[in-house]
């Protein structure tokens, strides 16, 4: 009997630059990233490791003595304004360790100024959303940035900062973040199940696992990253990209009224 079945974890990821290589700054970007082709990439690697080198012996032995965990998180979001610069007031960051917290507050509130959007844009202040995994290195006796793979053999979770508005199908916003995700899921698993065409892959027997990455634009329309598939299978990753085209547009998240770009992932499992 076929059958399609559909993972009910629908996962928000990231915020993030526009990494297309285009003259048009959408969000600010540091001085040192403009002439690069991923500009957030780039910004998000110089201020993971500035955090870095804020961990001092001091705070290292500090964070030994008070984690439960050989690894800490955190979570860092501010918006800049029209000329580039850091707006105090709007700078939120989670962290348990208190030295951790000024070290990066006192970072981030003396950065020099980003280069602004361009002027093309109505709204020109900008949102810097970051978060990070640290993991005690025995052998450097210091934490390190955490890759994906270690983040996965160590079985980490990472939870975002929440934003002001979570990103969801329309007629799913809510001011709680698990009842947006939640219904989201449910439209989105609605529309796969009803359109999967399992007949065209009818030939395949057993269980295939898909991730499909995707990113919700400012305006709310969808834009598909990728898709992966266990065991690798070109046509149900055909099917599923037929299928996320044409997913209606969502209401954009956002974070103090400003529309951010997001990433969803949707793991999906089919079973033949």
């Amino acid at each position: 009997m076929k059958k399609i079945f559909i993972v009910a974890a629908f996962l928000l990821l990231l915020q993030f630059d526009v990494y297309a290589q285009s003259d048009i700054i959408s969000n600010a970007i540091f001085p040192e990233c403009a002439n690069v082709e991923k500009r957030g990439q780039c910004g998000n690697e110089k201020v993971k490791q500035e955090i870095s080198k804020l961990l001092t012996e001091n705070i290292t032995a500090d964070l030994k003595k008070t984690l439960s965990t050989n690894y800490f998180n955190i979570y860092i979001a501010f918006i800049s304004d029209i000329d580039g610069n850091v707006m105090p007031e709007t700078l939120k960051i989670k962290c348990d360790n208190k030295l951790v917290h000024d070290a990066v507050y006192n970072y981030i509130i003396h950065l020099t100024p980003f280069i602004p959007k361009d002027k093309s844009f109505t709204e020109r202040r900008s949102v810097h959303l970051y978060d990070y995994t640290f993991i005690y290195d025995h052998n450097l006796n210091k934490y390190t940035p955490a890759s994906k793979e270690q983040l996965k053999e160590e079985n980490i979770e990472q939870e975002l900062m929440p934003l002001g508005v979570t990103p969801a199908c329309k007629g799913c916003e809510n001011e709680n973040r698990e009842i947006a995700l939640k219904c989201t899921s449910a439209k989105i698993r609605k529309i796969i199940v009803s359109k999967f065409r399992v007949e065209k892959i009818d030939d395949y027997q057993g269980t295939i696992q898909l991730i499909a990455t995707f990113i919700i634009e400012r305006d709310g329309s969808v834009k598909l990253d990728e898709i992966t598939s266990v065991p690798h299978n070109e046509k149900a990753i055909y099917e599923l990209k037929y299928i996320l085209y044409k997913l209606p547009d969502f209401t954009p998240g956002n974070y103090m009224d400003i529309p951010v770009r997001t990433k969803y992932a949707l793991p999906v499992t089919v079973s033949l």
